[in-house]
């Protein structure tokens, strides 16, 4: 018996601006949004390249339906290689029932666009339905609790999302157990 040699592996070299996708922390594949209701989506994203993101990195949209949203969201802290970040953008659900798909992915502060996936170009997403508009029917009432989210809520400061809990701008909250 003779040993054959075996080559050894060369360490592979981590790209400098990388990401992982780890989760959705808000609006999974496949919510249904109502049309014209904002939304907030949330994602947890990894580090896994070999530099820092610092404020003058991004989060930018990339491809598909924009829903509304911002061109680029700027980071408001530092990500050191392997930490994870949060990332949000607020969007909002298209007035024309359908499957949407919006593709974000980074920018670094010299301007070059990276994602995830074995070469660092793939996006991350957000997908949602938007269901179609129900037609109210002259013989049954429209039940606002049942529909709350349909309206749109505004207060001084100006429109406020659906639900959400109390905050400067005001609430917009189911309460199932009212006391007056």
């Amino acid at each position: 018996f003779t040993a054959m040699p075996t080559a050894t592996p060369q360490p592979t070299q981590v790209p400098c601006n990388w990401l992982q996708f780890v989760s959705d922390v808000t609006i999974p594949d496949g919510t249904t949004i109502q049309p014209g209701t904002s939304f907030v989506k949330t994602w947890r994203i990894r580090n896994a390249g070999s530099c820092p993101w610092t404020s003058g990195y991004a989060l930018v949209f990339a491809s598909g339906d924009a829903m509304g949203g911002p061109a680029s969201v700027t980071l408001t802290t530092t990500v050191n290689p392997g930490s994870t970040v949060d990332l949000s953008v607020t969007l909002i659900g298209p007035s024309q029932s359908g499957d949407y798909t919006g593709n974000w992915k980074m920018r670094t502060a010299s301007g070059a666009i990276f994602g995830g996936g074995a070469t660092a170009d793939k996006p991350f997403w957000v997908k949602i339905k938007v269901p179609a508009a129900a037609t109210p029917s002259p013989n049954q009432p429209f039940v606002l609790i049942d529909n709350y989210c349909a309206a749109e809520w505004r207060t001084n400061i100006g429109v406020i999302t659906c639900p959400q809990q109390e905050g400067a701008s005001g609430s917009v909250v189911r309460v199932n157990n009212p006391k007056l």
